[in-house]
């Protein structure tokens, strides 16, 4: 059972919500905002960047724009809060701060090779919670922008004084549980854009057809063919919002062979044709007040 306590898509700005229970939203998706995920309570894994890691309450991840992310929760307790920002929008409440101003554009296009944290104590989940308190109570787009724009100051100053740059950067993992699961999902990253082989894949691994697809699934609770569909998806949102290639370039650089299926497969998945998805992005990019738009891509 899902229970969102608040949910708001401020004209695209941001959505803040959160839930207790199994979270629906746990297919492979991207967005062109960045995502601060809480998780207060439960048990579950967290696929990103072609890692899957173990979360645990009171941990703390940070996902950069266009970054293919997914969820899959183990537990009933499971209970998270989840905000999106446009960072570009809220650059100018942090901007001002030197240092903070530096941490912040880190952690937003910097590569991370760490992006999570584990968070004790209570100071954060009262963050969270008086937040929700006051966007609840904010009377008008304005005030909202402001008290998101002063969490943001608030958690980051918390996150910096805890966690340098270097614990961002300079994370290395042993051998992984899951280790079969990611050669997979390095694999379509090397591969995405082409024709999918299974054949191919199982020669790579040495292992049957049948093993990938279990094991894939087990790790993630997805097929390998809906991970493939949300990878092409993430970068064809990346190649419309962030150059002036054709629709149907970026179709052929994705691994289809016509415009028109990329542009079924692309509706179906983000609500949007590719042109109107590229206008969008357009205005969200060029203004900072706000619009009715809602650029988001499935799910996230």
């Amino acid at each position: 059972m899902i229970n969102n306590n608040y949910h708001n898509f401020m004209n695209h700005y941001y959505e803040y919500s959160t839930a207790i229970g199994r979270d629906p939203f746990n297919s492979y998706h991207a967005h062109h905002q960045m995502e601060i995920l809480f998780i207060h309570r439960g048990k579950g894994r967290f696929i990103l960047n072609q890692e899957i890691t173990d979360f645990q309450s009171g941990m703390l991840i940070i996902i950069q724009p266009f970054q293919l992310h997914g969820v899959k929760v183990n537990s009933d307790t499971y209970e998270r809060t989840r905000l999106h920002f446009e960072p570009s929008f809220f650059h100018q409440y942090i901007r001002a701060l030197a240092s903070l101003d530096q941490y912040y554009q880190f952690l937003w296009k910097q590569f991370l090779s760490r992006q999570w944290l584990i968070l004790s104590g209570d100071y954060i989940p009262r963050l969270f919670q008086q937040l929700h308190i006051d966007l609840k109570a904010a009377g008008n787009e304005s005030e909202q922008f402001d008290i998101l724009g002063v969490f943001l100051i608030m958690l980051l100053q918390h996150v910096k004084t805890r966690y340098s740059q270097e614990y961002f950067a300079n994370y290395r993992h042993k051998q992984r549980a899951y280790h079969h699961a990611e050669k997979i999902t390095n694999w379509i990253e090397q591969n995405y854009m082409n024709r999918f082989s299974m054949s191919e894949l199982s020669k790579s691994l040495h292992l049957t057809p049948k093993h990938i697809s279990f094991l894939f699934r087990q790790a993630t609770g997805s097929s390998i063919t809906e991970y493939i569909i949300a990878r092409r998806m993430r970068e064809a949102c990346h190649l419309l919002a962030n150059t002036s290639e054709s629709i149907e370039t970026i179709a052929y650089k994705i691994g289809y062979s016509s415009s028109s299926h990329f542009g079924s497969v692309f509706k179906n998945y983000v609500r949007f044709t590719p042109l109107q998805f590229r206008q969008k992005t357009a205005l969200t990019f060029e203004t900072p007040k706000a619009t009715e738009i809602n650029g988001a891509i499935r799910s996230s």
